[in-house]
């Protein structure tokens, strides 16, 4: 099959794409942040580069594509509780504010992006069903996690 001819190419192609998101994310958090969440935006910006880091180094190991599959799910639960609240999720701090929906539509590629990944370098269906199902739970505990920052930080 052609694609897994190519599957290193095609990690290194997902890993760039995926880098420039995270950079931009990371740009905006850094030299744009939400004032009342600065702090957590510089830590999640050090976890952020940190994962680029990872995902450069292990691209060719399913293991890093679905651990990057989770952390998309958890994201993406955390910027459709802002969407849902009308409120911006400052994931890029305040460079793009009220974007929310597109957050959560890039997130949710980058999720599925990431489990097509692990599928390419050959994760078994059923551990692919698994860290899918996971995905979901961190999408739920994404969502939570939002929601404790609108309540401690925002409404104050």
């Amino acid at each position: 099959m052609l694609l897994k001819k190519h599957k290193k190419l095609i990690a290194l192609s997902a890993t760039i794409l995926i880098s420039c998101f995270l950079l931009l994310a990371i740009y905006g958090k850094v030299f744009h942040p939400s004032e009342k969440i600065k702090k957590l935006e510089h830590w999640v910006s050090f976890f952020e580069i940190c994962f680029i880091i990872a995902l450069f180094i292990y691209r060719n190991h399913w293991p890093m594509w679905v651990i990057i599959a989770v952390m998309f799910a958890s994201f993406a639960g955390y910027s459709i509780f802002w969407y849902s609240i009308k409120l911006p999720c400052a994931c890029m701090g305040t460079l793009i504010p009220y974007a929310s929906s597109l957050y959560f539509f890039l997130d949710l590629i980058f999720f599925i992006l990431s489990l097509g990944m692990a599928y390419l370098l050959q994760i078994k269906r059923s551990a692919l069903y698994f860290w899918g199902f996971l995905g979901g739970a961190f999408f739920l505990i994404g969502y939570a996690f939002a929601e404790k920052i609108y309540q401690k930080f925002i409404l104050l």
